[in-house]
């Protein structure tokens, strides 16, 4: 591994499905994520926190598990909440800020 930390990053999973009525080109989107490092394959894995809730992390490169779900529950019922939370974020974006859309 190397240590000037400046792992390779990838994603640990597919791309979840955006409705692009609700999500047009050029709109505001929030998704929150959250990363772990697989010391073995020196990467950053990053997945969405739906994903880090409801699966935990795998690698993609080694397969190994990176952390266990989150939710000793019901998963849905969390991943319910973070979307709620993601909706909220994103409607507290103001047009003309850094992160929002300009007109």
């Amino acid at each position: 591994m190397r240590l000037d930390y400046t792992r390779q990053t990838r994603w640990g999973h597919d791309p979840e499905p955006v409705d692009e009525e609700e999500f047009p080109a050029g709109g505001i989107y929030v998704k929150q994520v959250t990363w772990a490092a697989c010391n073995q394959c020196d990467l950053q894995v990053h997945v969405a926190l739906t994903q880090f809730f409801g699966g935990g992390i795998t690698c993609p490169e080694c397969g190994g598990r990176l952390t266990a779900p989150r939710v000793l529950g019901n998963p849905d019922v969390a991943v319910a909440r973070i979307a709620e939370v993601e909706e909220i974020l994103r409607d507290s974006v103001e047009p003309g800020t850094p992160f929002a859309a300009q007109e």
